[in-house]
């Protein structure tokens, strides 16, 4: 489940990624208050390219300048799940159990988990 302020961040880009046929497949804030990094993870029809991968992070940037999520320094980082990584289907609705799909098959999580951290990627 995303917090609050993941919440918000999600809500600025979607418009953008929608227009971009761009799937915002889970947005984190992680490390500490004063330095913190935003993961954003895209994926698309196709799959994402290195050339897409910059073109998103270009647009994502912009919209975190706009509404500078945080006082100070931030990090932004734009990446795609990838083939190996374990992916919450439903991880941005809430909705629990979580419902992963990783290269090794589909996996379902215990009630109240969000996350498919740990789960086998192969």
């Amino acid at each position: 489940m995303l917090t609050a302020k993941e919440q918000k961040l999600l809500d600025a880009l979607e418009p953008t990624a929608a227009a971009s046929g761009v799937e915002i497949v889970t947005l984190e804030i992680m490390g500490s208050k004063k330095a913190p990094t935003i993961r954003v993870f895209i994926d698309t029809e196709e799959g994402v390219s290195f050339d897409e991968l910059a073109s998103a992070q270009v647009w994502i940037n912009r919209i975190m300048d706009e509404i500078d999520p945080f006082p100070g320094a931030y990090m932004l980082e734009v990446s795609s799940p990838g083939t190996s990584t374990a992916r919450c289907e439903n991880q941005l609705s809430g909705a629990a159990p979580c419902q992963c799909l990783t290269s090794g098959g589909m996996f379902t999580t215990s009630p109240g988990t969000s996350s498919c951290a740990g789960l086998p990627a192969s």
